[in-house]
């Protein structure tokens, strides 16, 4: 009597899924939801879990490592699903894409402009890298939510 109570108030209880694209950049990662900052689940490469939540308002972020994504407020509401999105971010891969190009290619790229042009962009490139490294280490992942419109406050984004 006492599981088929508990089923019964888990098949009422709101709940969230969390979709982990299947990408190259950060691969090897385990990516850690962390619901009103607690570890609540953990993800792997294209992985997607089902977390059940308590009815109310609630913070969700993703972490990895020591970076992190944006923290969105959400409300749940009686046996409702709320979905979420998560990604590295793509400006980042973009820069991280043409660095490893300009690695490959190498001295035949040297060859053709000028050392100042090239060290300019390397060096843009790289500052590019390390912003999000360590001053915008919340931005490094791109965390949305993907079943409604979002309502923006002054103090953030609430779905």
């Amino acid at each position: 009597m006492r599981i088929y109570l508990y089923r019964l108030k888990i098949l009422r209880m709101p709940y969230i899924t969390v979709t982990r694209s299947d990408e190259d950049m950060n691969k090897l990662g385990t990516f850690k939801v962390m619901i009103d900052d607690v570890k609540a689940e953990t993800l792997e490469n294209g992985d997607a879990k089902k977390i059940y939540v308590e009815p109310g308002t609630h913070t969700i972020s993703i972490v990895v490592w020591w970076w992190g994504s944006k923290t969105l407020t959400f409300n749940a509401v009686g046996n409702e699903e709320r979905t979420f999105a998560v990604g590295s971010n793509k400006t980042l891969g973009k820069v991280s894409a043409i660095i490893m190009l300009i690695a490959v290619l190498g001295g035949s790229v040297i060859a053709y402009i000028p050392m100042f042009l090239f060290l300019s962009v390397m060096a843009i490139l790289v500052i590019i890298s390390l912003r999000y490294s360590f001053v915008d280490r919340d931005q490094y992942l791109d965390l949305q939510c993907t079943d409604e419109v979002v309502e923006y406050t002054s103090t953030g984004a609430i779905f």
